[in-house]
């Protein structure tokens, strides 16, 4: 059999499972930060290598000053230009697509954009490119000789002439996007395969609460359905079986609870069927639980949605009215209805009279009052019976 979800226990799997996957986002999150930024250390950490390496060679390898003369770059009496020559000296360390330009003067502004998060190059342990290219005396600069920077499509590194003023920087550029690509289409992949992981553990954690808490959805069945035949017991120790009216104890708590109500009791009447145990000698005592349903019938059907009915024991009903000033006409129309009914079947046809005792709450408490209307109900009896008799005050 299938079991089924509670409440209690759907609350208990979606809290844990909530909480598991705040968890598995936060691992998620804090995974693809690691891999995001290992992959720029690793790739611009090639780039400031390549450009410090292209600067050291030529340093190592071509003595004198750096100078610039007739829009070129000088170092000694060597003049630089773009080409595949000093490229083709560093094959054996730098990537076939490399290009290196030598520039004169401070790079302009726009060469200096980077695209990267500043915490990239601290974990470089390199300076940042916001200082000015023109002031040389700011050690902490881009533009130290042995610091490279970033620009839009590469890195570049600025060389100082003889009095430390810059004149001029080369720029390398390696076409290597198409590795990036690939690079980023992996971690892409990755990703993807850590989304899915976690999706598939989510679900098996999922799986795992919901038995886990089938004891826990037992309880809660167990507890419902207790407290379901705890409101049926306590129901039924209010209601009378035969007759579907409140017993003495649903008419005392109902009293209770309405206690304070702008519609206070007024008036309490007790009925009782006359001569009930003939009918039940002569007829047997199924037919007169059939007489008195029948009579509880005709008195539910007869007070207000305010007034209280119930069956006060054997024969005997009670009627709680609220908010009238004489209740006398009210209990002589259930009188006269009870008189009028034939009770019994067709084929044995049977008339039952009542007798009424009513008394007034005005100066009593209901258990006098009721007193007052018993005592009033068995005048009527001596009386003869099939009257309303009222209680003096």
């Amino acid at each position: 059999m299938k079991a089924s979800i509670n409440s209690v226990r759907a609350r208990l799997v979606v809290t844990l499972t909530l909480a598991f996957a705040v968890l598995a986002f936060v691992a998620f999150y804090l995974e693809t930060q690691t891999l995001q930024q290992t992959v720029d250390v690793a790739h611009w950490g090639q780039r400031f290598s390549a450009a410090q390496l292209v600067k050291l060679y030529i340093d190592l390898s071509f003595p004198g000053e750096w100078q610039s003369r007739d829009g070129f770059l000088y170092k000694g009496p060597h003049r630089f230009i773009d080409g595949p020559a000093l490229r083709s000296l560093l094959s054996d360390y730098l990537p076939p697509d490399t290009t290196i330009r030598f520039e004169v003067g401070t790079p302009p502004a726009e060469n200096r954009k980077v695209s990267r998060p500043s915490e990239m190059f601290e974990r470089l342990n390199l300076p940042l490119p916001l200082s000015p290219p023109s002031d040389p005396s700011r050690e902490g600069g881009m533009h130290r000789p042995d610091f490279p920077f970033a620009t839009v499509s590469g890195v570049g590194i600025a060389v100082r002439g003889k009095d430390s003023s810059v004149v001029g920087w080369i720029h390398v550029e390696s076409r290597q996007d198409r590795e990036v690509l690939r690079m980023s289409r992996f971690r892409f992949f990755i990703l993807f395969g850590t989304v899915g992981l976690y999706l598939a553990v989510l679900a098996l954690f999922g799986a795992f609460v919901l038995r886990l808490t089938r004891p826990v959805g037992k309880i809660a069945k167990a507890h419902e359905r207790a407290k379901a035949r705890n409101a049926e017991l306590a129901s039924l120790s209010r209601m009378d079986p035969l007759t579907g009216l409140l017993n003495r104890r649903g008419i005392d708590e109902s009293l209770r609870a309405t206690e304070g109500e702008e519609a206070a009791p007024s008036h309490v009447a007790i009925i009782d069927v006359d001569h009930f145990k003939v009918v039940n000698d002569e007829r047997g005592h199924d037919e007169g639980d059939r007489v008195l349903t029948a009579v509880a019938e005709i008195i539910s059907s007869s007070v207000r949605r305010g007034d209280l009915c119930g069956r006060w024991g054997g024969e005997e009903f009670i009627i709680v009215f609220r908010g009238l000033d004489d209740a006398s006409a009210s209990v002589e129309r259930i009188r006269s209805t009870v008189e009028a009914h034939t009770f019994g079947g067709a084929k044995a046809p049977l008339r039952v009279t009542i007798t009424i005792g009513v008394a007034s709450l005005e100066d009593r408490n209901f258990h006098e009052t009721v007193s007052a209307a018993d005592g009033a109900m068995y005048v009527g009896k001596r009386e003869g019976r099939n009257r309303v008799v009222v209680a003096r005050g």
